[in-house]
């Protein structure tokens, strides 16, 4: 039952970020198009981030750092950020080939985020699953 609840309350986190990630993309698109007024300043980088505290600061870091999927998400992420408040800036100054060039670099770099998103999922799911084995063969005395 526990091994259940750790999994799925993981999976929920991630399916969370995943929203998150989602949401930011969109606000960067709603300001490239001119439909908000937000500042870039207020765009949260990679560190600040839902995603960036748990990876840096939080559980992430904790538990999953060991994973081949968790290490392939910084750069990636690190990137989303990176272009897409480079597209923003590009707009100011009314670069609208860069700033085209960046939200395509800013896309690429998504998806990637939401691969290794998923793929962490499927990782989380197998260290639970291969800690719960080990501990069943154990003997806890007290």
């Amino acid at each position: 039952m526990a091994l259940s609840i750790s999994i799925s309350s993981e999976n929920s986190f991630i399916q969370t970020v995943k929203l998150d990630h989602l949401v930011w993309k969109s606000e960067v698109y709603r300001v490239f198009w001119k439909q908000s007024n937000k500042d870039i300043s207020a765009f949260a980088d990679h560190t600040e981030c839902r995603l960036g505290k748990w990876y840096y600061q939080g559980n992430g870091k904790k538990y999953y750092s060991h994973l081949q999927s968790f290490k392939k998400m910084e750069t990636v992420h690190h990137q989303v950020h990176e272009y897409g408040i480079a597209a923003l800036r590009n707009v100011e100054k009314n670069n609208i080939n860069s700033a085209f060039i960046e939200i395509e670099k800013m896309e690429d770099a998504s998806n990637k985020v939401l691969e290794l998103l998923s793929d962490l999922e499927s990782d989380i799911f197998t260290y639970y699953h291969k800690r719960h084995d080990e501990n069943k063969d154990s003997v806890n005395l007290f």
